[in-house]
């Protein structure tokens, strides 16, 4: 009996495995299982119609002037003041190791003090002493500031016990080199409410999808492995990516097929946390407030 039992599970196996039909990488990570029609605060359909050309910004250069910028360093979990935290700026968007425009310190209530340049997207980087292992390097990509005599801004840093724990907790193990890519779907601007229901995937840039991707999304700010999507927060992760030049794309439902609605691209550092938002209609991530885009002083005939 035992024999016989052995015998038709191995011809069951068998047979599972003949009508076994492989995904691919992109319908393991965008696919339909009762997926809803993506919403947000306004009708995602007055963003950008998919398929069309994206759409192109131009800010104006009169408000591309560096100003006095003031900024906290806060902790991306709890939002405490990070001490003597390291910020690094990149006024050409892109991290490049050692290369940074500025440098500054945050004091013991995470304040920084510097210049920073408005409707110029830029770049920034946050760690602590390496040696004391507090925190890991946080990178932020796309940031852009409105005009002003002055601006302020809120720098996020990763504490090395979160970049820890999330992975755990969605049963992931961050190889030692790769690193970590989180961020929210937006609506049509800066000032938009998340988006829900969308789904996200990385690829090299003008390449392939990423095989090896861990993509989770997030309930009430924290992550749960049963989301297949974005819930009212519009927060994705996506796990153990190696060092690459990476476009994250963002997909949603519209009842009858998936239609690419964003897209943000950044560059993966090893063993670190990229957070690079998108916005629906939007391609790169890149995407200035409305004020940059009309004259923000007058300029000499």
């Amino acid at each position: 009996m035992l024999m016989t039992l052995a015998l038709l599970a191995c011809d069951k196996d068998a047979q599972d495995d003949t009508n076994v039909v492989e995904k691919t990488r992109f319908e393991q990570e965008i696919f339909v299982s009762e997926a809803p029609v993506a919403e947000s605060g306004i009708d995602l359909g007055d963003c950008h119609t998919p398929g069309d050309e994206w759409p192109v910004q131009t800010p104006d250069p009169s408000c591309q002037i560096e100003v006095p910028m003031t900024g906290v360093v806060l902790d991306f979990q709890d939002d405490v003041p990070v001490e003597e935290a390291t910020t690094e700026f990149f006024w050409s968007d892109l991290y490049v190791e050692g290369s940074s425009d500025q440098l500054v310190i945050s004091n013991e209530a995470g304040e920084v003090s510097g210049v920073a340049r408005t409707c110029d997207p830029y770049t920034y980087s946050t760690y602590t002493d390496p040696d004391l292992e507090e925190t890991v390097l946080t990178i932020q990509a796309h940031n852009v500031m409105p005009p002003g005599a002055e601006v302020t801004d809120e720098l996020n840093s990763v504490s090395t016990l979160t970049y820890q724990l999330i992975p755990g907790l969605l049963g992931v193990v961050v190889a030692p080199g790769n690193g970590v890519v989180a961020g929210t779907v937006y609506g049509c601007d800066r000032d938009g409410d998340p988006v829900e229901f969308a789904q996200v995937i990385a690829r090299e840039k003008g390449g392939d999808y990423l095989e090896d991707q861990d993509v989770f999304y997030f309930q009430n700010e924290f992550p749960d492995q049963n989301q297949e999507w974005t819930s009212d927060d519009g927060l994705w992760i996506i796990a153990n990516v190696p060092e690459s030049e990476l476009t994250i794309e963002v997909w949603t439902w519209n009842g009858t097929e998936h239609e690419l609605r964003a897209t943000t691209d950044l560059i993966i550092i090893p063993d670190s946390i990229n957070i690079a938002n998108a916005y629906v209609g939007f391609e790169g991530g890149v995407v200035y407030p409305e004020t940059c885009l009309t004259a923000c002083a007058e300029t000499e005939g």
